[in-house]
């Protein structure tokens, strides 16, 4: 299967990757990224928020940065283009605080430049946001930060494009899969596929099911089921961390632009 039909889709619906663990989710999703900045000839801003530390080499972004809560909370972490916030040190409480309010804070200002000018979206930058690890930025139960689905929703009217990625799609709210694409590799728990056939169908569900584990298998379901699509473990802009000795508590680690 080519990936194209899904990179031509990332620009009008969310998508989520889905597999279990060690069944190909990332690299897939890295090598999706990649193509996806090819294709818009690096015509866009890039943001990937991370808690696993999967995405922490080998990612196709030219920045990373280390947050923890208290620089979050003291203001002391850089707005960057093509760049990794690896919130591993970060508790969940804070971690989706912080992405809430970078996906909300744009969504509302393109909206509001919108509201005002009506040539505003003739010219705008794309931007994606890569979540890895979404049940926890779109949980289950609780409370979430305002306007979060209506980025869901409606940000791709405002080039807000959405791309996230889980292993515990049962930690997930249901609205979430019910709006996105699916691009699903191996998955063994009972509740994660009753939750991906309630966001899907019951086709895909028993497509999905004869997947078998290590055959670093995916399929997609965008209403139609497409695939199969077998991962190759390709390696892509792998440069090395440059650590500049200051404190990762306050001040982000920082890499060259490439």
């Amino acid at each position: 299967m080519s990936l194209n039909r899904i990179l031509e889709d990332l620009q009008s619906k969310p998508l989520i990757v889905v597999a279990d663990p060690g069944e190909g989710k990332t690299v897939i999703a890295k090598e999706l990224l990649r193509l996806f900045r090819e294709k818009l000839n690096d015509d866009l801003k890039l943001q990937v928020f991370d808690p696993s530390g999967a995405w922490f080499h080998d990612a196709p972004l030219y920045m990373k940065q280390i947050l923890t809560k208290e620089s979050i909370d003291a203001d002391l972490w850089r707005d960057e283009s093509h760049c990794l916030y690896h919130l591993g040190l970060v508790d969940t409480d804070t971690r989706m605080s912080f992405v809430g309010k970078i996906l909300t804070r744009e969504y509302l200002r393109r909206q509001n430049k919108h509201l005002f000018d009506s040539t505003y979206l003739d010219n705008v930058q794309p931007v994606m946001y890569g979540l890895e690890e979404v049940q926890t930025v779109f949980p289950k139960n609780g409370k979430m930060p305002e306007h979060l689905f209506d980025v869901l929703t409606y940000g791709r009217n405002l080039n807000v494009i959405i791309f996230a990625m889980t292993q515990r799609l049962s930690e997930c709210r249901t609205g979430l899969v019910e709006r996105c694409n699916v691009l699903c590799g191996y998955l063994s728990g009972d509740n994660d596929r009753s939750k991906l056939k309630r966001g899907t169908s019951w086709e895909f569900l028993k497509e999905v099911r004869g997947i078998k584990t290590k055959s670093y298998e995916f399929l997609y379901y965008n209403g139609d089921i497409h695939g199969s699509y077998k991962v190759a473990d390709n390696k892509h802009n792998n440069p090395s961390l440059v650590h500049n000795n200051v404190s990762k508590l306050s001040t982000p680690y920082r890499m060259p632009t490439l």
